[in-house]
């Protein structure tokens, strides 16, 4: 499914500060993820999906930023409503916070460092690029 990069700046070398309280960085981000790709976000919508948040509190509070790669709305619809359902189901809840954890990275990667590597290492699993 397609997915896009989307900063929250429009500055090409913007660095996310990562000085500032963690709690907040991650909430913001949730906002964020909520408003734009609320399908995205509902694969890990806290708290049912803390470990995730978790990994990127600590990779925040270490200073090294993380990295989300949202699949935008029309990725899900890709997906056929039959599978969007399947997600959607509690039972589903591990598959789907998976999926989620494999377009998180904890830590900052740029397009240089993104394109100039065989693969990302995800927090669901290595992702060949």
């Amino acid at each position: 499914p397609p997915t896009r990069a989307v900063r929250m700046s429009s500055d090409p070398n913007y660095v996310p500060d990562m000085s500032s309280d963690p709690n907040y960085v991650t909430a913001e981000i949730q906002n964020f993820l909520n408003e734009y790709y609320p399908s995205f976000f509902s694969l890990l919508l806290p708290p049912t999906h803390e470990e995730a948040w978790k990994a990127l509190r600590q990779a925040s509070a270490g200073g090294v930023g993380y990295t989300i790669f949202a699949p935008n709305e029309a990725a899900f619809e890709t997906l056929g409503e039959k599978r969007r359902k399947q997600l959607g189901d509690p039972r589903n809840g591990e598959t789907a916070e998976k999926m989620g954890m494999f377009h998180c990275v904890n830590e900052y990667v740029g397009a240089e460092e993104l394109f100039n590597a065989g693969g990302v290492l995800t927090m669901g699993g290595e992702v060949p690029v």
